[in-house]
């Protein structure tokens, strides 16, 4: 702000005052703007927190449900496979012991494909949903920082001009 001066002058102390409520509106009209970027940014983070939770709910279930199908899927796979290995050994009238050993290379891919990419998913499940990292990591960055809106900066703001 400019110096107001020590003779009176009418004209000089309107322009002052001018001048003083512009600069007082621009901080005004600024602050009610940071205000409203804080209470976005606040609400963007909670609304994402509920989207990653939805989805991770939604994906584990998902998984859930074709881990049973494909266990199944599986299992009868593994039977017609040991079926068939023991009707070519009967047709061809071999005993031979250098035949593959399906059942075991099948368990173990299923284990390989279903098990770990379930485990990943529960994990990934159990620390953003059931225990909220990113909402406690947020809060966690934001904790030292004022916040405008909750603060009500804004409707401080007008009463000051």
């Amino acid at each position: 702000f400019p110096e107001f001066p020590s003779h009176v002058s009418v004209e000089n102390d309107a322009s002052l005052a001018k001048t003083a409520c512009s600069v007082g509106h621009v901080c005004k009209r600024r602050i009610e703007k940071y205000s409203k970027c804080s209470q976005l940014t606040h609400d963007c983070v909670q609304m994402f927190n509920v989207v990653v939770s939805n989805e991770l709910t939604s994906v584990l279930n998902k998984n859930n449900s074709l881990r049973t199908s494909v266990n199944k899927s599986t299992e009868t796979i593994i039977e017609c496979v040991v079926r068939g290995q023991k009707s070519v050994q009967n047709l061809t009238g071999s005993k031979s012991s250098s035949h593959v050993d399906w059942k075991r290379q099948l368990e173990s891919l299923k284990k390989k494909l279903v098990d770990d990419l379930a485990l990943s998913i529960q994990q990934l499940h159990t620390k953003h949903v059931s225990e909220q990292a990113l909402s406690e990591e947020w809060s966690n960055l934001v904790r030292d920082k004022e916040c405008l809106t909750k603060t009500r900066a804004a409707a401080r703001s007008r009463t000051y001009i």
